[in-house]
């Protein structure tokens, strides 16, 4: 009976950080999207790099929207999934009595600490997936492998859409 009982728990806690992560995936991908609209919109981002435009008259490279979101969506899942569990794990053993103000104010430090790394681009997409993930971590607690998954496959249609209509205005 005692074996059964451990199993459970064990299902229990593997479930609960598969949830977690699903719900860290799932952040990346929603803050590697806004990521990449606030870097085509952003007035002063085209004057900081090179000018690879298709379209010449294009308002700050909208018309490279799903260029940026194929690279930038890979880094925020990597990086950006990582780092904030990192953060969690960090946080956790920081803290021993969690309250949810101390947790929050020390995940948004550790976060910047982060960000600081990656300069301010770093700093924007570490602030946006610390957004992204609190507002999910509040809005829903199940969060399955198809969360991440749908996340992933919208980000992709509208990418997609956003090239065939710049491909053929």
């Amino acid at each position: 009976m005692n074996h059964k009982h451990t199993k459970t728990t064990t299902e229990f806690s593997n479930k609960k950080i598969n949830m977690h992560l699903n719900r860290k995936l799932s952040a990346a991908i929603i803050a590697a999207f806004l990521f990449t609209l606030l870097f085509c919109f952003m007035p002063g981002i085209k004057e900081s790099i090179p000018n690879f435009s298709i379209k010449k008259t294009s308002p700050h490279f909208i018309d490279l929207f799903p260029l940026y979101l194929l690279f930038f969506t890979p880094f925020f899942l990597i990086m950006g999934t990582l780092g904030t569990v990192i953060v969690d794990l960090l946080v956790s053993a920081f803290v021993k009595d969690r309250s949810k103000k101390i947790d929050f104010i020390m995940s948004f430090i550790f976060h910047a600490i982060f960000g600081l790394l990656m300069f301010e681009f770093g700093m924007m997409g570490v602030i946006l997936i610390f957004i992204v993930d609190r507002i999910l971590s509040i809005r829903k607690e199940n969060y399955s492998y198809l969360s991440p998954l749908g996340c992933l496959v919208l980000s992709a249609i509208i990418g997609t859409l956003v090239y065939f209509i710049f491909t053929i205005v």
